[in-house]
């Protein structure tokens, strides 16, 4: 299996699911960081993972949602926290 033939499946299946969006390869990378830091919040770890000297360039590949952060802030917050 080339590099071009996963690129290609890619493409053609975000096309028939109606993605809207062109998926690549590199895609999975980020979503395998994202998904990685959301469930353990332990960006050193994902940094490991992925191979990165630095941990910006960790923080490039990682996104979270806004649940998370929502929830994130709840817990911190003083404000957030309910009565």
């Amino acid at each position: 299996l080339s590099a071009r033939s996963v690129q290609s499946r890619l493409a053609l299946l975000s096309r028939k699911l109606g993605l809207g969006i062109h998926v690549h390869p590199h895609v999975l990378r980020h979503s395998f960081a994202s998904h990685l830091l959301q469930s353990s919040g332990d960006l050193r770890a994902v940094q490991e993972l992925l191979g990165h000297s630095n941990i910006s360039t960790t923080q490039i590949y990682t996104r979270l949602d806004w649940q998370h952060l929502a929830k994130a802030y709840d817990a911190a917050h003083p404000r957030a926290r309910r009565r």
